[in-house]
């Protein structure tokens, strides 16, 4: 599985994890760390400017697994969540 993040220009960082490696809460949360790192260094006007990242989450479990949630909340980016959907 392909993990990318991108905005109006391009692609800032992406991980193509081992096949035999488990994506949870945990791994996201330390790729949010390093797309921290990446953003700093290609965009570094972004890094300085809290309101410059809008962070979009799905109500997917590993989307509102707690290691996800510490980390963005110490990255201090806004954070949009997907409304429910009706049934």
């Amino acid at each position: 599985m392909l993990c990318f993040w991108w905005y109006q220009q391009g692609v800032l960082y992406y991980e193509l994890p081992n096949l035999d490696e488990n994506i949870n809460g945990e791994h996201l949360g330390q790729q949010l760390i390093k797309f921290k790192r990446a953003i700093a260094k290609k965009r570094p006007a972004f890094a300085t400017i809290r309101e410059a990242i809008i962070f979009f989450l799905n109500n997917a479990r590993l989307s509102v697994a707690r290691p996800v949630k510490n980390n963005l909340e110490i990255s201090g980016w806004e954070v949009l969540s997907h409304p429910s959907y009706p049934f």
